[in-house]
């Protein structure tokens, strides 16, 4: 189950959850059809159970670009969630959003080479590995990796 949150402090410092930077809602995006439920040019979304409501990820979507169309996804999940699926789920709701709501045509998503279950996700959800960012980020001050993957909204329509 997502929901919309937003940056509350220490929101992704609980025990168990890694630390995704850079997800907050900015004001005065657009106002173009498709872009009407976006109040910024990122949307941060909770990942809950749906039983019991409990809060165990987030995903975003960031650098939203309404000329190009298109934007980047990200996620974190709480560490005794891994492999449940729950990820996978999130990110092929997510993905139908942005081609169905946002009318984007390409969104892209990457992850630290050290992690390929989370690009296991990426090609679980149909995105395709597009190439390797090389020291494309700094993680405990070692410069990473990111493998790329990306997918077009025709490949998203075609798995539908």
């Amino acid at each position: 189950m997502l929901k919309q949150i937003s940056n509350k402090p220490g929101f992704s410092n609980k025990p168990g959850f890694s630390n995704k930077p850079g997800f907050s809602n900015k004001p005065g995006f657009s106002n173009k059809p498709g872009f009407s439920n976006n109040k910024g040019i990122e949307i941060t979304l909770a990942i809950t159970l749906r039983e019991s409501n409990e809060l165990i990820g987030a995903i975003g979507i960031s650098h939203i670009n309404e000329d190009l169309e298109k934007a980047s996804i990200g996620y974190w999940i709480g560490k005794q969630y891994w492999n449940c699926g729950y990820c996978t789920e999130a990110v092929k709701a997510v993905l139908k959003y942005c081609f169905e709501e946002l009318k984007l045509n390409r969104v892209s998503a990457h992850h630290f080479a050290n992690n390929p279950a989370s690009g296991k996700v990426m090609e679980k959800a149909g995105m395709k590995k597009e190439g390797v960012l090389r020291q494309n980020e700094k993680k405990w001050g070692e410069y990473v990796d990111t493998p790329i993957y990306g997918i077009l909204k025709n490949e998203f329509n075609s798995k539908v």
